[in-house]
């Protein structure tokens, strides 16, 4: 069945140049300069070799249909990943190579996933968008690395370091546990931040503007729109950052701009000015000569 790619997330299965993929990582970019792409990094079903694709936002490729089991996770062993099908509470065997190590690093006790069986092997399992983590160490702050770069590390505020630093700093680790966050709490849930990914795969024009380009005033209009909760502009690129998107400066061109004139005004009339240069440079400096 052939879907936009855009809709494609880690762990569904493609039918790509003849065979089957899995997707590991799904990355959509929408540079200023050319149009939106995504990025589909995919482990071969069967081969096991890798593949990493980029399509343009609004092809199709072909997704497998499969059999998608709503289940919780149970545990981890060394034969890989348990969980448990809420449907029939049968347990389901994830191997290692399955799922992608840097999914692997969130799966929590009792977090509700999707495992995607095909001829009744587990191929794929699809996480949760968000999760909420505790932070357990402070490893980085231990070695001297400054309270900036551990918060870019870690994807929190400099504020929030610094309490758990002040935490570490008095009751050891064991402080760390009743540090918390510092802030108040999001204003967007998890629901509201996928209303948003929706939205803003939609396109501007859905919301009625002319061009395909997404501006700061215009992401905060579908975060009203969709969530009904008024944000700044100047802050919507946090919530842009955290769905993997990227800000670009859009490069300004004339609207009658001719390519044809401006490459034969570079493979003719510029030769001709540089030429015309040089021979003045070479007679202002023999003109300072004595005579």
């Amino acid at each position: 069945m052939k879907v936009p790619v855009n809709s494609i997330r880690a762990g569904n299965v493609l039918e790509y140049n003849g065979k089957l993929w899995v997707a590991a990582k799904v990355q959509h970019v929408n540079p200023g300069k050319g149009g939106a792409f995504v990025t589909i990094e995919a482990k071969a079903l069967r081969e096991g070799n890798k593949l990493q694709e980029r399509f343009r936002s609004g092809e199709t490729i072909d997704r497998v249909h499969i059999d998608e089991r709503d289940c919780t996770f149970l545990f981890k062993d060394d034969n890989g990943y348990t969980f448990m099908d809420k449907e029939n509470f049968e347990q389901l065997s994830v191997g290692i190579d399955v799922l992608d190590e840097e999914q692997a690093r969130f799966l929590q006790d009792g977090m509700e996933v999707v495992v995607s069986l095909y001829e009744g092997t587990p191929v794929g399992v699809e996480l949760p968008k968000s999760v909420v983590l505790a932070v357990v160490e402070a490893d980085a702050v231990v070695k001297g690395l400054s309270q900036s770069e551990v918060a870019r590390q870690v994807g929190a505020h400099r504020q929030s370091v610094s309490q758990w630093v002040a935490a570490l700093s008095e009751n050891g680790r064991a402080g760390l546990k009743k540090a918390g966050r510092a802030g108040r709490k999001p204003r967007l849930s998890s629901e509201d931040i996928d209303k948003v990914e929706r939205g803003l795969k939609r396109g501007p024009e859905n919301l009625g503007y002319e061009s395909s380009l997404w501006t700061a005033n215009r992401v905060a209009h579908l975060i009203e729109q969709e969530c009904g909760v008024r944000y700044h502009p100047g802050h919507v690129w946090r919530i842009l950052r955290q769905l993997g998107w990227s800000c670009q400066r859009p490069v300004g061109r004339g609207l009658e701009r001719n390519e044809q004139a401006i490459r034969r005004w570079k493979k003719e009339r510029w030769p001709e000015i540089k030429k015309k240069r040089r021979e003045r440079a070479g007679r202002s400096s023999s003109s300072t000569r004595a005579d």
